[in-house]
């Protein structure tokens, strides 16, 4: 039986050893999809503001600029996720990985860019008719990228027709494993929120107070605070995608563990242990 709690207990034991290498993977990738974001949305923040003044071009089409820039930050996106998905697969089948790896196969890239813009129609089609089966087919192409990964050789119909045959039955338990992430995401949404709320609220009192202290320590507090949002998106970013490699290994059949489930009467429970296969 698939539960959270051996899904996690395999994705933690998976990450020892490989936690630091794959946050680095994820922030490089993240920054280089959100950099092309940030100057698609036009957002005349200081890196655009260079662009934009050294390169002339830009300012006198700037609509035609923009709309190029968001096609870039589709692509990037589309190569975060292949990166990201082929490590978690790499790091959950306990296989050695290297910066050559961040360079995907090229035919691999193309194959996922038509396989998102299919599932994409796929999933608006169901959308237009109701939320609700647009939300169930979402899961049950949710894990064609893993298949493309794992199996090159496959067309873009094959994944998401492998991938709709082994989440049937399985996606209240893929549901079930991302709500029970949702705790992470949002304590760290309001760890966020608090100091924009709190400044916002009382910005006005504490700039007429003769006691700069106040400011000082409040200003500390808020640092540390999102210090600590940061934290925990940093632990459960990984947490959350290497477990959903485990799903996918568990589910497809392809996990390289040999799961052996024991009794524990010290516990009462039901605790599922992993053994390399011989």
């Amino acid at each position: 039986m698939i539960t959270n709690k051996s899904i996690k207990q395999q994705a933690k034991e998976s990450l020892k050893g490989n936690w630091i290498k794959y946050i680095l993977i994820l922030l490089a990738t993240s920054a280089i999809s959100g950099i092309f974001i940030d100057l698609a949305s036009k957002e005349y923040d200081f890196l655009e503001g260079i662009i934009y003044s050294f390169i002339p071009f830009l300012n006198e089409n700037v609509q035609e600029v923009s709309g190029i820039f968001y096609i870039i930050a589709i692509i990037t996106e589309i190569l975060a996720s292949v990166i990201t998905t082929k490590i978690a697969l790499d790091i959950v089948d306990n296989k050695k990985y290297s910066f050559k790896d961040l360079f995907p196969n090229v035919k691999v890239f193309i194959k996922a860019i038509i396989l998102t813009l299919v599932e994409t129609i796929l999933i608006a089609l169901w959308m237009c008719l109701l939320i609700i089966p647009g939300i169930i087919k979402s899961y049950s192409y949710s894990m064609s990228l893993y298949i493309l990964i794992k199996h090159p050789e496959y067309s873009i119909l094959d994944c998401i027709t492998e991938s709709r045959h082994i989440m049937n039955g399985n996606k209240m338990n893929l549901f079930s494993l991302h709500v029970s992430f949702l705790g992470y995401y949002l304590l760290s949404a309001v760890c966020y929120a608090l100091p924009m709320v709190a400044l916002f609220t009382t910005n006005k009192n504490i700039s007429n107070s003769s006691n700069s202290l106040i400011s000082i320590l409040l200003s500390i507090l808020f640092i540390i605070i999102i210090i600590f949002a940061a934290v925990i998106q940093l632990y459960s970013v990984p947490y959350y995608r290497i477990s959903e490699a485990v799903f996918y290994n568990r589910v497809s059949g392809e996990d390289t563990i040999d799961t052996i489930v024991t009794n524990n009467s010290y516990e009462g429970d039901i605790i599922v242990e992993s053994e390399e296969i011989s």
